[in-house]
């Protein structure tokens, strides 16, 4: 990330990124490094929770799809 290389003083954060981890902004998601932090779309690890959600407003509901597009330029 250019702004990476350019300074390590002023705080860089990232907004609308679904994988900043596999976009090159971050190398951790739990602990971004230095001066770079943000906000994800989605974030994956609430999935489960998301399902529990699911259940709980419609316990009949016996499956469940996803459907996630991600577009790289």
């Amino acid at each position: 990330m250019l702004l990476k290389r350019e300074t390590r003083a002023i705080p860089i954060v990232f907004t609308m990124v679904y994988d900043p981890v596999g976009s090159g902004f971050v190398t951790n998601l739990p602990r971004p490094e230095a001066n770079v932090t943000g906000f994800t779309l989605g974030e994956f690890s609430l999935g489960g929770k998301m399902l529990e959600v699911v259940k709980e407003i419609a316990p009949q509901v016996s499956r469940v799809a996803v459907i996630l597009a991600l577009v790289r330029k």
